[in-house]
């Protein structure tokens, strides 16, 4: 094992590719390193030079970049395999591509290299959402990484030239879109989004786009959370202090719930989406999305009304009405409830004498004794009480069965 041995995929299958396989040697390495990122004193470096004509790199106006510490992507996986495996000068029909839904998340520079990998059954598309995709920046687990370059250890081998940029380009001018590379890590109990700063006077800014279903995450398709135009600003917040708009969800993020992120380049005349990332998110759910009834009772025709507000959120599934004798801010389902669950279509019900009352602090509702009375509305697993009012009970129901209870049985 090397010291400092990378958790990465990138690391681990440059590491296995060189350890395991007889036909490439570690020489020292050039005088000169390939990579800006990549110093001679870095262990890594005579492993990554050596692989270089498997692997991809990112060319920059400044020059060329390895990133050793990004997570290998199934493209990149291409990309390995079709070089060590000499497929490369074969010939292929792009449109074998055609069967995959993401087919134009595929870097158009990679575009051959996965369909070589296809049509010679290296590298298979996945089902997702009813459609097959090849999902070209999803992640390779180590398990993967050391299953695809094991077919390669059993073929003979031709190495070829390292030509290939992990950027987009424009064939016609031979004009460079290098695209963002993100990372989400947790900063300060929050979510911070962090990419790549893009040197180029064609860039306008950068779009971050979320998706609770899309793995393949763009702009304009999945809608934004942030347009940003400061070029310079290479990080994003991810939080609900901002309504998300033209997504897939609510508007906004829901702790504990799973959302895959994206960050598009902006230039002038075209956009290139980044990576994506899927993660929990978790964080302060936005009282938008969930909230609270505004609650009031009267007395209307000798009878008690509580009353609430209509309610808009898709997330929202029934109400609660709660009432309790000694606690002042009653909730379900802590403080039981009234009846029974009401529809997110009511918002309002008599209290009737007759009807049970579950799981409270009182056997009865008893005349002329104060009461605290408030509604809960209910969001799947997520309760959120509105305010309670404290009313003074002026029901005298003389019918001795004629009682709220609180699910016990009457005395005779």
């Amino acid at each position: 094992m090397i010291p400092g041995y990378y958790i990465c995929v990138t690391g681990y299958y440059i590491y296995i590719t060189i350890q395991n396989h007889p036909g490439i040697f570690l020489p020292a390495g050039p005088e000169t390193p390939s990579f800006l990122d990549v110093k001679k004193n870095s262990w890594e470096y005579p492993y990554v030079e050596s692989a270089k004509p498997y692997l991809t790199g990112f060319r920059t106006a400044a020059g060329d970049y390895f990133k050793p510490s990004l997570p290998a992507v199934r493209e990149d996986m291409a990309v390995a395999l079709v070089n060590a495996l000499g497929y490369l000068n074969d010939p292929v029909d792009l449109g074998i591509l055609d069967q995959f839904a993401d087919k134009d998340q595929i870097s158009p520079n990679l575009r051959k290299h996965v369909a070589l990998s296809v049509k010679y059954g290296l590298i298979v598309g996945k089902p997702k959402n009813g459609r097959l995709v090849f999902d070209p920046q999803g992640n390779l687990t180590r398990a993967e990484a050391a299953v695809l370059i094991k077919r390669a250890f059993e073929k003979n081998e031709e190495k070829v030239t390292y030509d290939e940029e992990k950027v987009t380009y424009d064939p016609e001018t031979g004009y460079v879109y290098e695209r963002p590379i993100i990372e989400l890590k947790m900063e300060n109990n929050a979510h911070v989004l962090r990419w790549n700063k893009i040197d180029s006077p064609r860039l306008i800014g950068y779009i971050v786009s979320a998706s609770r279903d899309d793995s393949s995450v763009s702009y304009p398709d999945n809608g934004f959370l942030y347009r940003i135009s400061d070029v310079n600003r290479t990080y994003a917040v991810i939080d609900n202090s901002t309504k998300y708009s033209n997504g897939d969800f609510g508007g906004y993020f829901i702790n504990g719930e799973q959302y895959y992120f994206s960050v598009t380049a902006v230039y002038g005349d075209r956009m290139v989406a980044g990576n994506t990332i899927r993660c929990k998110y978790v964080g302060e759910d936005s009282p938008e999305l969930f909230p609270a009834p505004q609650v009031n009772a009267v007395y209307e025709d000798g009878k008690l009304v509580v009353k609430w507000n209509r309610l808009d959120s898709p997330l929202l599934t029934e109400y609660r009405v709660v009432i309790s004798e000694k606690n002042e801010k009653p909730v379900y389902p802590a403080n039981g409830y009234y009846d029974m669950a009401y529809d997110k279509d009511t918002t309002s019900v008599v209290i009737d004498p007759a009807k049970q009352y579950h799981g409270g602090d009182f056997e009865k509702l008893t005349y002329a004794k104060e009461y605290y009375i408030s509604v809960t509305a209910v969001y799947g697993s997520k309760y959120v009480a509105g305010n309670a009012v404290k009313v003074l009970y002026l029901i005298n129901d003389q019918q001795p069965d004629r009682r709220i209870q609180s699910g016990r049985q009457q005395k005779g």
